[in-house]
């Protein structure tokens, strides 16, 4: 449930000058908590179909995964200690354990070799991944683990198939939808990409508890900035074109600067 405080009066999306410079990534800078959508943009490479991050986000398809890009978009070290595995047989290869609980962007590519299959997999929670099934074909999902959790490839080779691995962190705290029914719908106007929310819509997200600092850009309400206790959901308007979550309420100085900012980008 969410609790709304005292907003400001919502503006329109006009008038206003950017500030030269300035982005909502200064919000967070010191590590401070929260989530940005960024825009819905698909060619930002950031929103996908499905709530794997498999299938990027296209115009009139709904969404499943939005990225958090409060905490930058470049994901962390590589976590696999070898680049490439070989596997044969059925059974499990391991590839790493999770250090941390969190979401980390998982890539498998069939490099070659004999007859068979191989898939990546997280034990917890549960991810059964796709099948690598001929040379060349590549797979990458942003994933969710639980600290200490199993990553591994699963084989059905009944001979030797090298396949690729690349695991790394991907930092933030990232909205992701698995029922397909309730995911909002990517739609373009102009210049403008934003999500359709039919009513019955969201985008559940994992923050730690607390009065959060709540942005809101809207097509047609116009931009808000006001509270919200304990967000899960980073889905909060019928027709949304962005959105910022903070774990300490904006200044007004930083609402000034949110709504320049969003004003020149979306108007």
């Amino acid at each position: 449930m969410f609790s709304l405080g005292l907003s400001l009066t919502a503006l329109p999306l006009r008038r206003r000058k950017a500030l030269s410079g300035w982005t909502p990534e200064e919000l967070f800078t010191g590590g401070a908590t929260g989530y940005w959508a960024g825009g819905y943009d698909p060619a930002g490479a950031r929103i996908f179909q499905d709530h794997l991050g498999a299938t990027p986000a296209v115009s009139g398809q709904t969404v499943g995964l939005c990225l958090d890009v409060s905490a930058g978009t470049t994901a962390g070290t590589e976590l696999s200690p070898n680049p490439w595995y070989d596997v044969s047989g059925a059974g499990n290869a391991m590839i790493a354990t999770a250090p941390e609980t969190g979401f980390y962007l998982l890539r498998g590519d069939y490099i070659s070799g004999g007859s068979g299959n191989a898939r990546l997999t997280v034990v917890a929670p549960s991810f059964g991944g796709t099948f690598l099934t001929t040379v060349g074909q590549v797979t990458q999902n942003i994933v969710q683990a639980n600290s200490g959790t199993l990553i591994r490839i699963n084989s059905t080779a009944s001979a030797s198939l090298r396949v690729g691995v690349s695991l790394r962190r991907q930092p933030g705290h990232h909205a992701l939808q698995p029922t397909a029914a309730n995911r909002p719908r990517l739609q373009q106007s102009g210049s403008q990409w934003y999500l359709l929310n039919d009513g019955n819509d969201s985008l559940p997200v994992t923050l730690p508890g607390g009065t959060y600092g709540l942005a809101l850009a809207d097509r047609l309400a116009g931009i808000s900035v006001t509270t919200i206790s304990n967000p899960a959901n980073v889905l909060q308007s019928t027709q949304q074109l962005d959105i910022l979550l903070r774990a300490t309420p904006f200044t007004p100085g930083e609402t000034a600067k949110i709504t320049s900012y969003w004003t020149a980008r979306y108007s």
